[in-house]
């Protein structure tokens, strides 16, 4: 049976040391590439979550102000003063919105 000199057993340990410093920095880039691919994914489906919302509040706030204003004219037809201030109100708020928004 062979004994190794120092020199040997220190290369492979050396060897080894390497070895595992080279698969744990490939993991770790392994996992960085993961973690970022789901941040984007997640990134993106939030941005797509609230580009929707912002339409689905965008269509809403139309609608309400439309059908706020058909109820201001039908008021003013009909001559319900009291009514006639309620949907102008509204229908200022809802227009302030909009444009506070944007739209």
């Amino acid at each position: 049976m062979s004994y190794m000199s120092a020199e040997e057993r220190d290369k492979i340990l050396q060897d080894i040391t390497i070895t595992s410093h080279r698969d744990l920095d490939d993991e770790l880039r392994r996992r960085h590439a993961e973690v970022k691919d789901e941040f984007t994914k997640e990134q993106s489906k939030m941005q797509e979550d609230f580009k929707n919302e912002k339409t689905h509040v965008k269509e809403l706030l139309y609608e309400q102000f439309n059908q706020t204003v058909n109820r201001l004219k039908g008021c003013i037809e009909k001559g319900d003063y009291d009514g006639e201030v309620a949907h102008r109100m509204t229908a200022d708020w809802l227009n302030s919105e909009l444009k506070k928004r944007g739209y």
